[in-house]
C-alpha cells in the first residue's frame, strides 16, 4: 500500500477518495488496528477523518514503551525506595504533665585484677534516690522529696543490659521515675536524683559500722560508679528499616573524697511524626521518645557544711556525689515526610504531557507534510471550488491508514 493516497482533480474521483469505506476492505484487519491506535494521526484539511503513516505508528509504539517504562520503574522505586524528607525543629517545652523517666541501674566496682562488689557495702558509702519537687512559689516548702526504694538486681534480669556487663550486683529503682517542668520557670519542677554519702552518714536509727577513712579513700580511688540508662531510641529508622541501635547508655563517675561533685543529665523529648504514603500507610503515626541529650559536671567543695559529720571528725568526706536527671527546656520535633502515591501520579501526568507534546510536535507535522507532498492538489484546498464542494458532501468518517 502506498504511503499517501493520490487524489485526482475531478470531483467524482475526489469524492470517492474521501470515502474511508473504499479502503477498509483492502487492508488486513491487524493493519487497520495499528492505524486505529496511532495517537499521532492527523486530519488534513480536505478530509474529515484522521490519516496516519508508518512512521507515526512506530512513534506511537515508542511513546507507549517510554511512558510505560517510566510508570513501572517509578512505581517500583516508590514502593521499595521511598526515601523520606526530614523536617527538624525545636520549640519550648511548656507541658506540665509528668514524663516517665528511663530505666536505670547503678553499680560500683573497684579492684585491679578482680572487680569487687561494693554497691551493697554500707560500711563504705550509701546510695539513695529521691524524687524531688521544687516549687516556684516561695511560700511553698522548697525541695520537698520522697525516697525512691531501691532493690538489688543483676544484669541477667535486665533485658536491655549489655551482654558483657558485670555479673556483680546492681541497684535498680523499684518504681518509675517522673520528670516534669523546668527549674525557675515551672510552678513545679520534678526530677529524680541519686545521692551518694560516705560512711559515717546520717542514719535514722543507728550509727553504722564504717571502714576507716583511709580504707574508704583507697576503695573509691581504685573504683568507679557506673550508671546505665536504658535507651529509648526507636528500633526502626525513619525509612522503616530495622536497626541495631544500642539499648543502653553508660556513664562513669569517679568519687573524690573531700569534694562534693555533681552531675546533671539532661533528657530531651523527641516527638516524631511519620506521614503516610497513601499506599502502604494512610494515617500519620506519632511517637515520642526520651533521649539523653547532654551532661554537665560540677566540681564543688561544700562538704564542710555537711551537718551529718561529727565535730570531732578531722575531715568532712561524707557528701560523696549527686547525680540528677532533668528535662531539657526544648522539645525536638521531627517530621518524616514521604512522597505519596498522589505525588507519583502527578509526576506521571506531567511526564505524559511533556512526552506527548514532544512526540506530537514532530509526528503531526510529519503526517501533514507527507499528505500534502503526495496530494499537492489539496495544498490550496480553500481556493479549489470543486474540491471544496465535494468536501461538503455527507460522508462517513473513519480512520484512513497511510502505510
Amino acid at each position: 500500500m502506498t504511503d499517501i493516497e493520490d487524489f485526482s482533480d475531478n470531483r467524482v474521483s475526489s469524492y470517492q477518495r474521501l470515502q474511508p469505506e473504499r479502503q477498509k476492505n483492502t487492508l488486513p484487519r491487524w493493519r487497520m488496528w495499528l492505524h486505529q491506535m496511532d495517537i499521532f494521526s492527523v486530519i488534513p484539511t480536505p478530509k474529515t477523518y484522521p490519516v496516519s503513516t508508518r512512521r507515526s505508528i512506530i512513534g506511537t509504539c515508542l511513546f507507549i514503551f517510554v511512558f510505560a517504562t517510566y510508570v513501572i520503574s517509578s512505581f517500583v522505586f516508590f514502593v521499595i525506595d521511598n526515601v523520606p524528607r526530614l523536617n527538624e525543629f525545636s520549640q519550648l517545652d511548656d507541658s506540665v504533665s509528668l514524663t516517665v523517666g528511663p530505666e536505670i541501674a547503678m553499680q560500683f566496682l573497684y579492684g585491679k585484677d578482680v572487680l569487687n562488689e561494693s554497691i551493697t557495702n554500707t560500711s563504705i558509702f550509701s546510695i539513695t534516690m529521691q524524687q524531688v519537687i521544687k516549687y516556684l512559689d516561695p511560700a511553698k516548702q522548697d525541695n520537698s522529696s520522697t525516697q525512691i526504694p531501691l532493690k538489688i538486681c543483676y544484669s541477667n534480669d535486665i533485658d536491655w543490659m549489655p551482654q558483657n556487663a558485670s555479673k556483680q550486683a546492681f541497684l535498680c529503682p523499684q518504681v518509675q521515675l517522673n520528670l516534669s517542668g523546668q527549674l525557675y520557670r515551672s510552678e513545679e519542677f520534678i526530677y529524680p536524683r541519686i545521692q551518694i554519702d560516705y560512711c559515717p552518714y546520717k542514719h535514722p536509727e543507728k550509727k553504722l559500722q564504717c571502714e576507716t577513712e583511709q580504707q574508704i579513700r583507697k576503695v573509691v580511688a581504685g573504683g568507679r560508679l557506673f550508671l546505665y540508662i536504658k535507651n529509648q531510641a526507636p528500633e526502626v529508622n525513619f525509612v522503616g528499616k530495622k536497626t541495631e541501635g544500642l539499648k543502653y547508655q553508660v556513664f562513669q563517675y569517679f568519687l573524690v573524697p573531700g569534694l562534693y561533685n555533681r552531675a546533671e543529665i539532661v533528657l530531651q523529648k523527641q516527638l516524631v511524626s511519620r506521614t503516610g504514603d497513601y499506599l502502604t500507610q494512610f494515617s500519620t503515626k506519632h511517637d515520642d521518645y526520651l533521649l539523653v541529650n547532654r551532661q554537665y559536671l560540677y566540681v564543688t567543695n561544700v562538704t564542710q557544711n555537711d551537718d551529718g559529720r561529727a565535730d570531732t571528725d578531722s575531715l568532712s568526706i561524707y557528701k560523696g556525689y549527686q547525680i540528677f536527671l532533668r528535662l531539657d527546656q526544648e522539645v525536638r520535633i521531627i517530621q518524616v515526610v514521604k512522597d505519596t502515591i498522589i505525588d507519583v501520579i502527578a509526576q506521571w501526568g506531567a511526564f505524559y504531557g511533556v512526552l506527548v507534546g514532544a512526540f506530537a510536535l514532530y509526528f503531526l507535522k510529519y503526517n501533514q507534510n507527507q499528505f500534502y507532498k503526495k496530494n499537492k492538489q489539496w495544498a490550496n484546498f480553500d481556493q479549489n471550488e470543486a474540491l471544496f464542494e465535494s468536501k461538503q458532501l455527507n460522508e462517513t468518517e473513519g480512520k484512513s491508514p497511510i502505510d
